[in-house]
């Protein structure tokens, strides 16, 4: 990286792939690119504290998104540098996630190594990071989410997380936002972004047609503003058909 500072590259795979939001994150961040990681997906299973201190997180709408090794899924995402000097703000920032030294490739084709934070497990997470120390665990997670793991595979998105994900994989074009849809899943592994999103946005089965036992779409009662049901309605394509 020159005579300078030395660089970290860092890929991003939710929000920051939007520069603007990137920027607020990481305000000195440089070069500025997109990318492509092999082999991983979007995995909604991380128990987001922040959102839940914030009071924009309740019942089992609780997970935001973390990075999964998966065989034959490719992650579209953003990379830029920062100042090496900056990597424990980082790390301390992402403290629930692991960070992984994973190969990419540029839209150009020049390819490297970048950071990327990517899936914990709630064990690790206490260990490795809170020292096995209750209190530690108490002042970080408990105080806001005083039961069950961090990591859960029966969560759904953060409604207002969902909604920044999509605008920003938006604004970086419509290979970007079927990515996000297409390669991002619940917990469970299997269901995409967009298989729930279609769930929670169709009109509700009719009572013969709905089992005894099924839930109602997405799971509990809808979480969508009707300005939002037309903005995601019209990203999934619900409003051409």
């Amino acid at each position: 990286h020159g005579g300078g500072e030395p660089l970290l590259t860092v890929a991003g795979y939710a929000s920051l792939v939007d520069e603007r939001s990137a920027r607020e994150t990481v305000p000195t961040l440089r070069r500025f690119r997109r990318g492509t990681v092999r082999d991983h997906c979007r995995i909604f299973n991380l128990v987001s504290i922040i959102n839940l201190s914030r009071g924009l997180a309740s019942g089992r709408r609780l997970a935001t998104a973390t990075a999964r090794p998966q065989l034959g899924s490719d992650l579209l995402v953003a990379l830029f540098d920062l100042p090496l000097s900056e990597l424990p703000a980082l790390l301390a920032r992402e403290r629930r996630l692991r960070v992984c030294c994973v190969p990419y490739e540029e839209a150009g084709g020049a390819r490297g190594h970048a950071a990327l934070f990517g899936e914990y497990t709630h064990a690790e997470y206490l260990s490795e990071r809170c020292g096995g120390d209750p209190h530690a665990y108490h002042n970080e997670v408990g105080r806001w989410y005083p039961e069950g793991e961090i990591y859960r595979p029966d969560l759904l998105p953060v409604p207002s997380y969902v909604l920044r994900c999509v605008r920003a994989h938006r604004v970086a074009g419509p290979a970007a936002l079927a990515n996000l849809l297409d390669e991002s899943f619940l917990g469970d592994g299997e269901t995409s972004l967009r298989t729930q999103l279609r769930r929670e946005l169709q009109p509700q089965c009719a009572p013969e047609k709905q089992g005894a036992g099924d839930p109602p779409p997405g799971g509990d009662d809808s979480p969508w503003t009707e300005a939002e049901r037309q903005e995601l309605r019209s990203v999934l394509g619900l409003d051409s058909t």
